[in-house]
């Protein structure tokens, strides 16, 4: 048996197919949920491997997709070739516009419910990509906001700069901050919980200033954020 034929065997016997026809991968994974299959001269994904043995070689920096929702699907009739986006395009075809002239991210969030995506060589806020796309370079120690209180927003007309008080009185205007009767550890809702950490995570304030921002200690802000204290919030 050839070795071509021995990796082809061996990509078949890792398929489970479902009943929505899917073909699902049961073999190693990597860090980003796709499957993948080993061969002498490389290594490859699975779906981009079904591409090829199926249809013939994957033109130059295109991108094999799937019509399906399932991650590690390699059914060939699921996939489908995309030319290769600039980063422009690539960017702009991640959100759609809502009736409110929101643009809904439409790919991967963070816990906190912000956009994320590949910019630069490193996962990024969608929304901060937005604004130095239009506007230039953010200033250390400022966040970018929104307008509409829309977190999955990157309409770059919907966000402004502000400072992490600017943030924190954006929060109050809008009800999400923590004061008067619900102050307090027990008293913090999951949405302060996530923000304690997004805020604490884009630097430019300490666990001191975040406890008097949110009217709790900041031991307690250290708990939450090295996930002692509401562990189930990611």
């Amino acid at each position: 048996m050839s070795r071509k034929q021995d990796t082809r065997d061996r990509f078949y016997s890792k398929l489970r197919i479902a009943n929505n026809g899917c073909w699902g991968w049961s073999g190693s994974k990597n860090e980003r949920g796709y499957g993948y299959v080993r061969s002498r001269k490389k290594t490859t994904t699975a779906h981009r491997y079904s591409w090829e043995i199926h249809f013939g070689e994957i033109p130059h920096r295109a991108c094999v997709l799937r019509t399906c929702a399932t991650k590690d699907c390699s059914n060939p009739d699921h996939l489908f070739l995309r030319p290769h986006l600039t980063h422009e395009a690539r960017f702009e075809s991640r959100w759609t516009e809502d009736e409110n002239g929101c643009w809904i991210w439409s790919d991967s969030l963070n816990s906190s419910g912000y956009g994320t995506w590949w910019d630069g060589g490193k996962n990024i806020s969608a929304h901060r990509s937005s604004w130095e796309r239009n506007f230039g370079g953010i200033p250390n120690g400022k966040h970018v906001l929104h307008k509409c209180d829309v977190r999955n927003c990157v309409n770059p007309n919907h966000l402004f700069i502000g400072d992490v008080f600017s943030n924190m009185a954006d929060m109050v205007e809008k009800g999400r901050s923590c004061t008067g009767e619900r102050n307090g550890m027990s008293r913090l809702s999951e949405d302060q919980v996530l923000e304690i950490k997004r805020l604490y995570s884009e630097g430019g304030i300490t666990q001191r200033e975040l406890g008097e921002i949110f009217g709790i200690l900041g031991g307690s802000v250290n708990r939450i954020i090295n996930g002692r204290r509401w562990s189930h919030i990611q």
